[in-house]
């Protein structure tokens, strides 16, 4: 999946399930391969469609230091429980579908 298809999912899983929801967009390098600072990030926000969700610069390499991401495969994808804790990571096209299935079952729906 496109990350400008991402608000679009976000909105649709919220309706679905009720759950008060939000993706966090890290984006670890810029277009030019560097590690990622505010203007990349301005431009890519821009570029997928200014989401509401929040676009953060990780190029510092923090948010890999703090999770399991590797930051090797893309794209990569933590769910956080209510209480800010990782419960599980994906990587690949398919994390989306498989973190909201994590959440669902987190929230006891099946």
């Amino acid at each position: 999946m496109e990350a400008g298809g991402l608000q679009e999912r976000q909105e649709e899983f919220i309706a679905e399930t009720g759950l008060d929801f939000s993706f966090i967009f890290v984006l670890s390098e810029g277009a030019s391969g560097n590690p990622a600072v505010v203007e990349d990030v301005l431009a890519y926000a821009e570029r997928i469609g200014s989401p509401e969700f929040p676009i953060l610069a990780g190029g510092d390499g923090a948010v890999a230091d703090a999770t399991p991401m590797d930051l090797i495969a893309h794209p990569e994808i933590c769910v956080l429980t209510p209480e800010m804790e990782i419960d599980e990571c994906f990587t690949g096209h398919g994390g989306t579908d498989e973190a909201f299935d994590v959440i669902r079952s987190h929230a006891g729906i099946e």
